[in-house]
């Protein structure tokens, strides 16, 4: 997505400079009072803008699915190292780091975890 976005907006600047090309070849015409060049310009001009503001929406659609990537992105990772760190640490301090990140986000249920530590009470019994 972000090799898309960089060609969009090469595009863009090249239609940017395709449009002032045609203004200035527009401006000439009309001042040496050359009507039919002036109106060939200027179609060409309001077609190459028409062009560059349909490059700009695709820019725009491009960063936002750009940044819900990245959103996406950072969300998987962040519930990754929640996993290993939970997984990685004793029950104690487990429960310990679950119980004060709570108060910040859902929390969240681990039904395996459940499971084992139920089958464990048990056989204390």
């Amino acid at each position: 997505a972000k090799l898309e976005f960089k060609t969009m907006q090469s595009r863009d600047e090249v239609l940017a400079a395709e449009a002032n090309a045609w203004e200035r070849k527009s401006d000439l015409c009309r001042d040496s009072g050359d009507k039919t060049g002036e109106l060939d310009a200027m179609q060409r001009l309001f077609d190459t803008r028409e062009r560059r503001k349909t490059i700009r929406r695709r820019l725009l659609s491009i960063q936002e699915r750009i940044e819900y990537l990245e959103k996406v992105l950072f969300e998987f990772q962040r519930k990754q190292a929640a996993k290993t760190a939970t997984t990685g640490s004793t029950s104690g301090t487990a429960g310990a780091r679950e119980s004060s990140s709570t108060s910040k986000r859902a929390p969240s249920f681990d039904a395996d975890q459940a499971l084992a530590e139920l089958k464990r009470q048990k056989g204390k019994r």
